[in-house]
Protein backbone atom coordinates (compact mmCIF):
# COMPACT_ATOMS: atom_id res chain seq x y z
CA UNK A 1 0.00 0.00 0.00
CA UNK A 2 2.91 2.37 0.64
CA UNK A 3 4.45 2.00 -2.82
CA UNK A 4 2.46 4.72 -4.55
CA UNK A 5 1.98 7.35 -1.81
CA UNK A 6 -1.27 8.70 -3.24
CA UNK A 7 -2.90 11.76 -1.68
CA UNK A 8 -5.50 9.46 -0.11
CA UNK A 9 -2.83 7.20 1.42
CA UNK A 10 -0.94 10.20 2.77
CA UNK A 11 -4.15 11.61 4.23
CA UNK A 12 -4.75 8.29 5.98
CA UNK A 13 -1.19 8.38 7.36
CA UNK A 14 -1.77 11.88 8.74
CA UNK A 15 -5.09 10.79 10.30
CA UNK A 16 -3.48 7.88 12.18
CA UNK A 17 -2.26 10.17 14.98
CA UNK A 18 -3.64 13.45 16.25
CA UNK A 19 -1.55 16.48 15.36
CA UNK A 20 0.19 15.07 12.31
CA UNK A 21 -1.49 17.55 9.97
CA UNK A 22 -0.27 20.50 12.05
CA UNK A 23 3.19 18.96 12.23
CA UNK A 24 3.21 18.64 8.44
CA UNK A 25 2.48 22.38 8.14
CA UNK A 26 5.48 23.06 10.41
CA UNK A 27 7.67 20.79 8.27
CA UNK A 28 6.61 22.60 5.09
CA UNK A 29 7.41 25.90 6.81
CA UNK A 30 10.78 24.52 7.92
CA UNK A 31 11.62 23.46 4.35
CA UNK A 32 10.91 26.99 3.12
CA UNK A 33 13.09 28.48 5.86
CA UNK A 34 15.83 25.87 5.35
CA UNK A 35 16.50 27.10 1.84
CA UNK A 36 17.22 30.56 3.29
CA UNK A 37 19.22 29.40 6.31
CA UNK A 38 20.95 26.19 5.08
CA UNK A 39 19.51 24.29 8.08
CA UNK A 40 18.39 20.90 6.77
CA UNK A 41 15.11 19.34 7.92
CA UNK A 42 15.62 16.02 9.74
CA UNK A 43 12.73 13.74 10.69
CA UNK A 44 13.39 10.84 13.06
CA UNK A 45 10.78 8.10 13.08
CA UNK A 46 10.67 4.43 12.14
CA UNK A 47 11.77 3.70 8.59
CA UNK A 48 8.32 3.33 7.02
CA UNK A 49 6.92 6.45 8.68
CA UNK A 50 10.02 8.35 7.55
CA UNK A 51 9.13 7.49 3.96
CA UNK A 52 5.57 8.69 4.52
CA UNK A 53 6.78 11.98 6.04
CA UNK A 54 9.05 12.62 3.06
CA UNK A 55 6.23 11.84 0.64
CA UNK A 56 3.85 14.14 2.54
CA UNK A 57 6.28 17.06 2.47
CA UNK A 58 7.23 16.53 -1.19
CA UNK A 59 3.62 16.27 -2.32
CA UNK A 60 2.74 19.52 -0.60
CA UNK A 61 4.92 21.40 -3.09
CA UNK A 62 4.07 21.92 -6.77
CA UNK A 63 6.13 19.90 -9.24
CA UNK A 64 7.99 23.04 -10.32
CA UNK A 65 9.47 23.34 -6.81
CA UNK A 66 10.80 19.80 -6.51
CA UNK A 67 14.13 20.60 -8.15
CA UNK A 68 14.95 22.63 -5.02
CA UNK A 69 13.86 19.89 -2.63
CA UNK A 70 16.57 17.27 -2.37
CA UNK A 71 15.84 14.42 0.00
CA UNK A 72 17.34 11.39 1.69
CA UNK A 73 15.07 8.57 2.78
CA UNK A 74 17.70 7.26 5.21
CA UNK A 75 20.29 9.74 6.42
CA UNK A 76 22.82 8.13 8.77
CA UNK A 77 25.47 10.85 8.89
CA UNK A 78 24.79 14.44 9.94
CA UNK A 79 27.20 15.70 7.29
CA UNK A 80 26.10 16.26 3.69
CA UNK A 81 22.39 16.25 4.45
CA UNK A 82 19.81 16.93 1.80
CA UNK A 83 17.20 19.62 2.34
CA UNK A 84 14.77 16.97 3.66
CA UNK A 85 16.03 13.90 5.53
CA UNK A 86 14.48 10.91 7.27
CA UNK A 87 16.45 8.98 9.84
CA UNK A 88 15.92 6.47 12.62
CA UNK A 89 17.46 5.88 16.03
CA UNK A 90 21.05 4.64 16.17
CA UNK A 91 22.53 7.10 13.64
CA UNK A 92 25.22 9.75 14.00
CA UNK A 93 22.62 12.42 14.78
CA UNK A 94 22.67 13.28 18.48
CA UNK A 95 19.36 15.21 18.48
CA UNK A 96 20.87 17.35 21.22
CA UNK A 97 19.97 20.95 22.01
CA UNK A 98 22.67 22.36 19.73
CA UNK A 99 21.49 20.36 16.71
CA UNK A 100 17.82 21.15 17.40
CA UNK A 101 18.31 24.90 17.91
CA UNK A 102 21.08 25.82 15.49
CA UNK A 103 22.14 23.14 13.04
CA UNK A 104 18.93 21.48 11.81
CA UNK A 105 15.17 21.73 11.90
CA UNK A 106 14.55 18.48 13.76
CA UNK A 107 11.27 16.65 14.13
CA UNK A 108 11.84 13.72 16.49
CA UNK A 109 8.81 11.46 16.53
CA UNK A 110 10.53 9.01 18.89
CA UNK A 111 10.76 11.53 21.75
CA UNK A 112 8.24 14.16 20.66
CA UNK A 113 10.90 16.88 20.97
CA UNK A 114 11.16 19.13 17.92
CA UNK A 115 13.28 22.13 17.00
CA UNK A 116 11.96 25.40 18.28
CA UNK A 117 11.77 27.92 15.46
CA UNK A 118 9.78 30.92 14.43
CA UNK A 119 7.35 29.37 11.98
CA UNK A 120 6.11 31.71 9.29
CA UNK A 121 2.63 30.20 9.50
CA UNK A 122 2.42 30.74 5.79
CA UNK A 123 -0.91 30.44 4.09
CA UNK A 124 0.70 27.94 1.73
CA UNK A 125 1.95 25.59 4.48
CA UNK A 126 -1.31 25.68 6.39
CA UNK A 127 -3.45 25.21 3.27
CA UNK A 128 -1.59 22.30 1.69
CA UNK A 129 -1.25 20.43 5.00
CA UNK A 130 -4.96 20.86 5.69
CA UNK A 131 -5.89 19.77 2.18
CA UNK A 132 -3.66 16.69 2.40
CA UNK A 133 -5.26 15.78 5.72
CA UNK A 134 -8.86 16.58 4.89
CA UNK A 135 -9.37 17.32 1.17
CA UNK A 136 -6.83 15.44 -0.95
CA UNK A 137 -8.81 16.16 -4.11
CA UNK A 138 -8.38 19.90 -3.50
CA UNK A 139 -4.61 19.44 -3.16
CA UNK A 140 -4.60 17.53 -6.46
CA UNK A 141 -6.53 20.40 -8.07
CA UNK A 142 -4.04 22.89 -6.67
CA UNK A 143 -1.17 20.93 -8.23
CA UNK A 144 -2.92 20.93 -11.61
CA UNK A 145 -3.39 24.68 -11.28
CA UNK A 146 0.24 25.28 -10.21
CA UNK A 147 1.54 23.27 -13.18
CA UNK A 148 0.21 25.98 -15.50
CA UNK A 149 2.93 28.35 -14.32
CA UNK A 150 6.48 28.14 -15.64
CA UNK A 151 8.28 29.71 -12.73
CA UNK A 152 7.31 28.29 -9.36
CA UNK A 153 9.80 28.28 -6.51
CA UNK A 154 9.77 27.49 -2.83
CA UNK A 155 9.27 30.69 -0.88
CA UNK A 156 6.86 33.51 -0.23
CA UNK A 157 5.46 33.40 -3.79
CA UNK A 158 3.65 30.18 -2.89
CA UNK A 159 1.30 32.15 -0.63
CA UNK A 160 0.34 34.23 -3.66
CA UNK A 161 -0.17 31.08 -5.72
CA UNK A 162 -2.53 29.69 -3.06
CA UNK A 163 -4.51 32.93 -3.09
CA UNK A 164 -4.70 32.92 -6.89
CA UNK A 165 -5.88 29.29 -6.82
CA UNK A 166 -8.62 30.12 -4.31
CA UNK A 167 -9.73 33.03 -6.49
CA UNK A 168 -9.88 30.79 -9.56
CA UNK A 169 -12.24 28.18 -8.11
Amino acid sequence: AASSFTFDELGQFLAEEAGRGELLAEMVDAVSISLETSRAVVIRDNYLNGLFWIACVQKCFPIGCLGELSFSSYQYDERNCSVLNATTTGTDFSFDENQRRYQFFMFDMTTGVHSPFQATNSEFATSVATWMSEEPERLASFHEFANRFRSVAIGCGLDDLIRLFRFSI
